[in-house]
């Protein structure tokens, strides 16, 4: 396997993080499309939503997993504080390649406008040493007390247990707008709300596990959510939460309106006996809302995270939500002495 060594210098937990992750691999597989003159970056990783019908396939489509895999990576080693100290990891050789990558304008436009995820933010932040020094204060407070690798640990197993579940990821494409077996969201959404229609959609190989990646998706999202009500670190909620936000409606219009789709959908899920309709409708909401668990956090770092906050109408929405509850605790930029005992920042 190809070692970037991000973490030479880090914890041996981070380490075994960086290897499980293979980040090197996806480094290497990445680096043709910014060596190779004849490669564009900007349209390997453009927004498939601009043109009617765009496919992506072939390379690209490697390409643009290869990225996905690798933001989460860098993401996940974040969390654990790879860079809370301020190390200049991204200077040494082997890291200078990705930190190009992360500041290439295709790539930014990938992770701000067509897909946001705001992790890449504050990974830029602190390589650029723009984090503010409540974030990194109460960050590093955080990776030095007791429990905090446990809590870790905890999240890396949640997190392992999404990306490697094949039928939650078809489920995830799906509602990332992209065909997955001959299906868009839209068609699914019909089968969903006319059941008549589902033993006929059903004819079609592999479809099934839409049905099943949707079960799974929930079960994971009732997970999740048990989590970040238990955590007792602010800083280590907001960073999960974040990690996997896209994905309950925090990833731009598109995505909001799909997690409202998914929190009224919760009622096909209750036809199996072992899930409760109204305990995961209500995980939902919570995981839907950035006052919720993230709210430290954003506290802390809202001028870094402010592509990610405006980004299209979701972008707004958040924004409106968050200033309300910013208000109430104080101030956009810095928590007030209580902001740790406001109920708004109590999980669970």
């Amino acid at each position: 396997m190809t070692e970037i060594c991000l973490t030479r210098n880090a914890t041996s937990l981070l380490r075994d993080v960086e290897h499980a992750y293979a980040v090197g691999e996806k480094v290497a597989g990445l680096k043709p499309v910014f060596s190779q003159g004849a490669i564009d970056p900007f349209r390997v990783f453009r927004s498939h939503r601009v043109i009617a019908n765009d496919i992506v396939e072939g390379e690209d489509a490697v390409w643009r997993e290869q990225l996905d895999l690798l933001l989460g990576a860098l993401s996940a080693l974040h969390i654990g504080g790879l860079q809370a100290e301020g190390a200049e990891i991204w200077r040494d050789p082997e890291g200078q390649f990705v930190w190009e990558l992360l500041c290439h304008p295709a790539v930014i436009a990938y992770y701000e406008r067509h897909y946001p995820f705001a992790p890449p933010l504050l990974l830029r932040a602190a390589g650029d040493r723009r984090l503010p020094d409540t974030y990194r204060s109460q960050w590093q407070a955080e990776l030095e007390q007791e429990g905090f690798d446990a809590a870790y640990r905890q999240f890396l197993h949640l997190n392992a247990r999404f990306i490697s579940n094949d039928v939650i990821g078809y489920f995830i494409e799906l509602l990332d707008d992209f065909y997955v077996f001959d299906t868009h969201i839209d068609e699914f959404r019909r089968v969903l709300e006319q059941p008549a229609r589902l033993g006929g959609w059903l004819t079609r190989p592999d479809r099934w596990q839409l049905l099943e990646g949707m079960a799974s998706f929930y079960e994971f999202a009732l997970d999740l959510d048990q989590y970040l009500a238990a955590l007792e670190f602010p800083m280590l909620r907001g960073h999960v939460w974040l990690h996997f936000a896209y994905w309950f409606g925090n990833g731009g219009a598109r995505m909001e309106e799909v997690a409202l789709w998914l929190q009224n959908a919760v009622a096909h899920a209750a036809e199996d006996e072992s899930i409760d309709g109204a305990e995961l409708g209500e995980a939902l909401a919570r995981l839907r809302a950035p006052q919720r668990y993230p709210l430290v956090l954003i506290e802390q770092a809202a001028e870094v995270l402010g592509p990610w906050l405006e980004i299209e109408r979701s972008g707004r929405a958040i924004e409106r939500r968050l200033s309300i509850a910013l208000k109430r605790s104080g101030s956009l930029f810095g928590p007030p002495k209580s902001a740790l005992r406001s109920p708004l920042n109590q999980a669970g």
